[in-house]
C-alpha cells in the first residue's frame, strides 16, 4: 500500500507543476508580455532564461561531458561537488543536469578561483551562469567565460567583477 500512495504523489507532483507551468504559458500568452506585476515579469524572464540555457546546444549531459573533456563521469561528480565546475539544472526535472561546455576548456584553477566566489556567498547556479556568459564593457566586451577560458588574459578582472557584484547585495546582473 506505501508503494501506491508513493506513485500517487509523484504523480500528483508532476500534475500540480504541468498545471503550474500551463499557468505561466497561458499568463504570458495573454499578456504577451504586458503583465503589470514586476515581479511576475521576473519571474517569467527567469524561467525562460533558464529553459533555453539548459537547452542551448553548448550544455552537456554528464554523458556528453565526459566524452568532450575525455574524464569519465565519476571525475566530473567529483570537480562538481568540490566546486571546480557547475551544472545547470533542468527547469523541469530537478535530477537531471547539463553542464555548461565551455569549462571544460578552461584551466581549473582559473575556473575555481572564480567559482570559489560564487559558493562561498551561496549564490544561485542561474545567477553564476547569468554572471558568466554575459559580456561585459569592463571586459572589453567579452564575458567572463571568455576571459576564463583565455589563458593569454588575466582573471584578475573577472575576479575583481564577481567580487564588486556580490558585495553589491543584489548579486550579479
Amino acid at each position: 500500500m506505501g508503494n501506491v500512495f508513493a506513485i500517487r504523489r509523484r504523480t500528483s507532483g508532476r500534475i500540480a507543476r504541468r498545471l503550474k507551468d500551463a499557468s505561466l504559458r497561458v499568463l504570458e500568452d495573454r499578456t504577451d508580455g504586458l503583465v503589470d506585476d514586476p515581479l511576475t515579469r521576473a519571474r517569467m524572464r527567469g524561467r525562460r532564461f533558464a529553459q533555453d540555457a539548459y537547452a542551448h546546444a553548448d550544455t552537456l549531459t554528464l554523458v556528453r561531458a565526459s566524452d568532450y573533456a575525455r574524464l569519465d563521469a565519476a571525475a566530473i561528480l567529483r570537480r562538481h561537488e568540490e566546486g571546480g565546475l557547475y551544472a545547470l539544472p533542468d527547469p523541469e526535472k530537478a535530477q537531471e543536469r547539463r553542464y555548461p561546455k565551455w569549462q571544460f576548456d578552461a584551466e581549473p584553477s582559473r575556473l575555481g578561483a572564480v567559482l570559489r566566489l560564487f559558493i562561498s556567498a551561496g549564490t544561485n547556479v542561474w545567477v553564476l551562469h547569468a554572471f558568466m556568459i554575459r559580456e561585459r564593457d569592463v571586459l572589453d566586451g567579452r564575458s567572463p567565460a571568455e576571459v576564463v577560458v583565455d589563458t593569454n588574459l588575466s582573471v584578475r578582472p573577472v575576479i575583481e567583477l564577481a567580487m564588486r557584484e556580490l558585495n553589491a547585495g543584489q548579486g550579479p546582473s
